[in-house]
Parts: C-alpha cells; sequence; structure tokens
C-alpha cells in the first residue's frame, strides 16, 4: 500500500451546533460516508505491537496497516522537519510540510511569521472541506493544548466542535477527551472528528519511548481503552449501520529510548498507519512508507471530495490496495 476554544466552544453548546447539522445515518453530505481520526502522540510501532492493546488490535484485524510510514519529512529534501509534535500534527492536519506550513517547533509564534504557522498558506483540511461543503461537520477534541490553542484557533470558524482536555496530567487530561469524543459521537453528527491522546508520549518522555518500558506500555494500554470508548460509542449512534466510517489510527512521531525525540534516526521517523473500514481490506499489514501528509487526501477520498492542486497539499494519496 503506498499511502501517498482558546475559542474553546463549551461542549454542550458545541453538540447542539453539531446536532443541526445532516442527521446520523446516510443523510450527511456525504452519503453516509464518515471519518473518525485518533491521533495517539508518541506510539511506537513496536510498542503499538507489544502492548497486547484489545481495541487497536481490532482496528488492524478489521483493516490494512503499515507500520513502516514516516515523520519529518524526506531527509535532505525541502520537506525534511524536526520529528517533533508541532510540525507533525500540523502536517497530518494541513497535507503540507515545514516548507509550506512553516511550523518547525513546538511554539507558538505569531501567523504568518517566520517559525510561525502560515495558516493562509496551509489552513487545516477541515477550512478546505469547508469551502467545499459549507454544511459539512467537523470536530477536534485534542489532549495536547498547542492544537487546540494554536493549530485550530488559528482558523476556529472550520469547526463545529473544538476543544481540549483538562486536568492536571496526561491521565487525566487523555479521559476528558475520550469522554467529550465520546459525547460528540453520541449526541452529534460529525462527519469528521480527530480525537488526540498525549499520555503515551508522556510516558516516553519520562522514562524512554522503548518496549522494554512498562510504564510506556501501560500507558499504550491506557489509551487502548479510550479507543474502546469511542467504538462502542460509534455502534450505539441511532443509524450506525447506515453510516459508512472510515476510522485512521496513528502517530506523529517515535522517540529514543533516552526519552527524546526531534531528530531523523529511524527510531524518531517511524510511525504506523491504520485504515479501518471504508472498504479497506481487513487484517492485511503493508510494507509501504508514507508520510503524514496523507491523513487528509485519505479523509477527503473516503467523503468523495476533490483535492485542488492550488491547496500545494504534498500528494494525493494513492494507497495501492485496489
Amino acid at each position: 500500500m503506498n499511502f501517498p476554544m482558546k475559542y474553546l466552544i463549551p461542549l454542550q453548546a458545541a453538540l447542539m451546533v453539531s446536532a443541526h447539522a445532516a442527521g446520523p445515518g446516510n443523510t450527511n453530505d456525504f452519503r453516509g460516508k464518515r471519518v473518525l481520526i485518533i491521533g495517539i502522540d508518541g506510539l511506537l510501532p513496536s510498542a503499538l505491537k507489544a502492548a497486547g492493546t484489545t481495541h487497536l488490535r481490532q482496528l488492524m484485524d478489521e483493516g490494512t496497516t503499515t507500520f513502516t510510514g514516516h515523520s519529518g519529512g524526506t531527509p535532505g529534501t525541502p520537506t525534511e522537519q524536526p520529528t517533533l509534535s508541532g510540525p507533525a500534527w500540523t502536517t497530518m492536519m494541513t497535507a503540507t510540510y515545514a516548507d509550506v506550513h512553516g511550523v518547525r517547533g513546538n511554539t507558538s509564534s505569531p501567523y504568518g511569521t517566520p517559525g510561525g504557522y502560515q495558516v493562509e498558506r496551509a489552513p487545516h483540511f477541515a477550512k478546505r472541506l469547508k469551502e467545499i461543503k459549507p454544511t459539512a461537520s467537523v470536530g477536534s477534541i485534542a489532549s495536547w493544548g498547542w492544537i487546540e490553542d494554536y493549530l485550530v484557533a488559528a482558523q476556529p470558524s472550520a469547526f463545529d466542535l473544538h476543544s481540549k482536555g483538562e486536568g492536571k496530567n496526561y491521565a487525566e487530561k487523555d479521559l476528558d477527551v475520550s469522554r467529550k469524543s465520546v459525547d460528540c459521537l453520541l449526541g452529534g453528527n460529525p462527519d469528521v472528528l480527530f480525537v488526540h491522546f498525549d499520555q503515551v508520549d508522556g510516558a516516553g518522555h519520562a522514562s524512554g519511548f522503548k518496549v522494554d518500558n512498562p510504564t510506556y506500555l501501560e500507558a499504550v494500554r491506557v489509551v487502548d481503552t479510550h479507543v474502546g470508548a469511542l467504538l462502542a460509542a460509534l455502534k450505539k449512534r441511532p443509524r450506525y449501520a447506515l453510516e459508512d466510517w472510515l476510522i485512521i489510527a496513528t502517530t506523529d512521531h517515535g522517540g529514543t529510548s533516552g526519552g527524546a525525540h526531534g531528530g531523523q534516526s529511524p527510531e524518531e521517523r517511524t510511525i504506523f498507519i491504520i485504515l479501518s473500514g471504508g472498504g479497506y481490506p481487513k487484517g492485511q499489514v503493508v510494507e509501504s512508507k508514507p508520510g503524514l501528509h496523507v491523513i487528509p487526501g485519505i479523509t477527503f477520498r473516503h467523503l468523495g471530495m476533490p483535492v485542488e492542486p492550488r491547496w500545494e497539499w504534498h500528494s494525493e494519496p494513492s494507497d495501492g490496495t485496489r
């Protein structure tokens, strides 16, 4: 497979907005097609295999997976960027690399300035989707506050629901994100929902990104229970049988045994991508090497939406599975 709010809306009000979008089932703008993107910060592909997950394993069994994707762009080319969360999540949400979107770290430099997010040139894919389908319903619920306070805050009108995890630590914030996301899936009608969990990355920084680190693997298993809650909420939707959900699960980067990332080592660059549902072959593991930029294109293709060359998206997806 070649895979090519700061403006915080109170959740209850956001769900009311989302509920006024097209209803559940196949009556939305995309004939029932919807996308759930689950981002798990700092999860090594090898740790995903070793942790003994239940729900992420279910997604793999019901879809197509690569454990050989990459973060950090292509070394030695204009797309090369640090394997840090800021550049990586921006790439995943804009289908561009730092040579276009401008983000090279986890700082919050003023928009449009050197080192800052170039939001006019590389908006979130939600904004592009709204340009084509203004009534599309898009949500973003993230444990890492930077996504909400900087990336989403640059373009809040592109979202019907946007929020961040609240709590004193990674685990509490992830639990809050899980609860908000379940509420959105049960009470709202998102066409696309992005959900981000952060405690795996926190455990990696604290004690090492490595498969023989029990603390790191336990964080993976805790997040797996949150993934299970999302999947259970999907299946409880009143017209779930009429909906065609594509579930994308991925990460932004890997990390070293010493608890760092940002460089271009294989441990820091290598990521996984799971595509579950949406017609993807079940139980397949492929050795393709997609970059994070493919996520918006895969999302648009599932929804049946065109990708315009003027957007400067790095490439359109061609997964080679059909």
